[in-house]
């Protein structure tokens, strides 16, 4: 678990760069590490490495809330999608893998919260906490809006109202 995107390996930072979605991607994040993450608590990555190699990251907000310690997602309003971070040519078995190994630092959280997902992700992450014998709730959280033509995160964030940007 790292503390922020500049504590990424340069293969990590590589894995953020190659994202198909700007939401999902390097310049995304680091927008949303410095300028909404404190508000909503600390940045944590959770980093899977094999052999040097990144595998997979997701990037996490950890926070309490009261006696409650919470790990959600680097994720708000503006977010259309979440998911977990890894090649391209990767499947599913890789959302298996990441809740086996990460099981033990998950279970010091009370909630961990994973949104907005997309049905496929929902599931595969489902699936995969079950298989570790956590409980899961998958809930609708909004019709978010979701722009399926955006391919480039500058030329998005320049379209955005001045307040968002400032």
């Amino acid at each position: 678990i790292l503390d922020g995107i500049d504590s990424l390996s340069a293969e990590s930072k590589n894995l953020l760069c190659q994202q198909a979605s700007p939401f999902l991607g390097r310049d995304w994040f680091e927008v949303f590490e410095t300028r909404v993450a404190p508000v909503m608590g600390t940045p944590r990555w959770l980093e899977l490495e094999k052999d040097g190699a990144s595998l997979a990251l997701l990037p996490m907000v950890e926070k309490a809330a009261g006696r409650t310690k919470l790990l959600t997602s680097m994720s708000n309003y503006y977010s259309p999608y979440f998911d977990l971070l890894r090649r391209q040519n990767c499947d599913h078995d890789d959302y298996q893998l990441f809740a086996r190994l990460f099981q033990d630092l998950l279970q010091t959280y009370d909630i961990v919260q994973l949104a907005p997902l997309t049905l496929e992700v929902s599931t595969a992450f489902g699936q995969a906490f079950k298989q570790q014998g956590w409980h899961c709730h998958r809930y609708p959280l909004s019709v978010n809006w979701r722009e399926n033509n955006i391919t480039d995160f500058a030329e998005y964030w320049a379209q955005r109202p001045g307040q968002l940007r400032e």
